[in-house]
């Protein structure tokens, strides 16, 4: 076992000082010799300082940005609350502007198409009466039967949202009046389950059926049938626009 233990430890010595001497042997190149020579742990640490005030430098300028930009959003929300206070809501009427002009745009564009269609079933009845007509016809059904169910949807959904925007914009209202004690707070809104208390959720959320709204404020009540006549108005026009194009009057549709 000792001659076991002489051989290895022999052995173990011998690769240490051949690896010593191997390491001892490397020797630079000339190469490498300017490199090392270029190379100065004085500029390393002016570089690292450089780099440390620019991070620096760059985070003043990051937490300035954001606070003023904090201040900016205070500022807005400063502005917005004082024009609620007031009664004034340009948001909600740049909204129903909006609204407006879209719908009335549709109409002007299905009015539109509804012409084309005409003059191009015109053009379209001089050859092959028979086929030519039957087809334009039933590809005419079936557009305007998927236009007229992509209106009444986009209607149902702007009529949701501009209630909901409605709802949330008067009780903020209220809650801003409450609590700058400005105007004495109704009865109805001090005995709801979100009036002072703005911790506590509405128990009984708002339900619609129909035109009829359930658990509602009366200002809230007016500005809803305002806009439901307003969406009827609009209806009735668009029902007597596609009651035009799916059922044509004119001599040369009807052929």
């Amino acid at each position: 076992m000792k001659r076991i233990r002489c051989r290895t430890a022999k052995r173990r010595s011998a690769t240490t000082t051949t690896t010593t001497t191997t390491t001892r042997k490397q020797i630079p190149t000339d190469e490498e010799k300017e490199i090392f020579s270029k190379v100065d742990s004085r500029s390393i640490i002016n570089s690292m300082k450089c780099s440390i005030m620019i991070m620096k430098a760059l985070e003043q300028r990051f937490n300035l940005y954001k606070k003023m930009r904090y201040d900016l959003l205070l500022e807005m929300h400063e502005e917005k609350r004082k024009l609620a206070l007031e009664g004034k809501l340009p948001n909600m009427i740049a909204k129903t502007r909006q609204l407006n002009e879209m719908l009335l745009q549709r109409i002007k564009e299905f009015r539109a198409q509804r012409d084309s269609k005409k003059a191009f079933l015109k053009l379209n009845t001089k050859v092959n009466l028979v086929t030519e007509v039957d087809s334009a016809n039933e590809t005419k059904r079936i557009q305007m039967r998927n236009l007229e169910c992509s209106i009444q949807m986009r209607i149902k959904a702007l009529d949701e949202e501009y209630l909901n925007a409605a709802v949330h914009a008067e009780l903020r209202v209220r809650r801003e009046l409450h609590r700058s004690d400005l105007k004495p707070v109704s009865v109805d809104f001090a005995e709801r389950p979100n009036g002072p208390n703005t911790n506590e959720k509405r128990k009984q959320p708002l339900m619609t059926f129909g035109p009829i709204v359930v658990n509602q404020l009366p200002d809230e009540k007016t500005a809803y049938i305002s806009e439901v006549i307003r969406g009827a108005v609009l209806r009735r026009t668009l029902e007597n626009d596609m009651q035009a194009i799916l059922n044509p009057s004119s001599p040369s549709d009807t052929e």
